[in-house]
């Protein structure tokens, strides 16, 4: 679902500008709030997704007070898609294969983030340390292990893993936000 969330962000970002293009060319309005009405769209569906895990692990007999630290790494991990997102879009306005290059890296990234392998994986002898300290600082890979560590393993997770975690998602943000307003007006102007 974290996953989910952010790829979902980061693709819809480019769609959900360029869908409104005729008409920021005719009127003025906010261009980020394109963003951020198909963002709130696709974090009600994960909430939606959300409520059925909880109903599952209710069943199983498996929950916890530390699925508050589920519903921060989705915060997290929004406050990352849109901070990507606000950038991508920039570019996708100008040059309309953006997306599909975004789409490609996705792909890709999927595996960096220790979703379809345990994380535990990479401390065999035979993973460079470089592979393993490019995935161990991906941000994308500390949502999800706080993500899994609150909702799975009914564990609090690492505090040094989920402060790094925080600052990567407000970094993220805080310059996709900058990039994308101060090229706000150049967006309105493109074809």
């Amino acid at each position: 679902m974290i996953w989910s969330l952010f790829t979902g962000i980061v693709n819809g970002s480019m769609g959900w500008l360029s869908g409104v293009s005729d008409l920021r060319k005719k009127i003025y309005f906010p261009t980020e709030t394109a963003l951020l009405g198909g963002t709130l769209s696709t974090v009600i569906q994960t909430g939606l997704e959300m409520l059925v895990l909880l109903a599952v692990m209710v069943i199983m007999a498996n929950l916890s007070w530390t699925l508050v630290f589920m519903l921060l790494a989705t915060g997290l991990t929004l406050l990352l898609g849109l901070g990507i997102g606000f950038i991508v879009s920039v570019f996708n306005a100008r040059y309309r294969d953006i997306q599909y290059l975004v789409g490609i890296v996705l792909n890709v990234g999927f595996f960096a983030v220790p979703i379809v392998y345990t994380p535990d994986l990479l401390q065999a002898e035979k993973i460079p340390s470089f592979v393993r300290f490019a995935v161990e600082l991906n941000p994308m890979s500390l949502s999800i292990e706080v993500a899994r560590s609150a909702m799975y393993f009914l564990e609090v997770p690492a505090l040094s893993r989920l402060a790094v975690s925080i600052l990567w998602s407000t970094i993220v943000f805080t310059v996709g936000w900058i990039y994308f307003r101060s090229k706000s007006m150049a967006i309105s102007e493109e074809p």
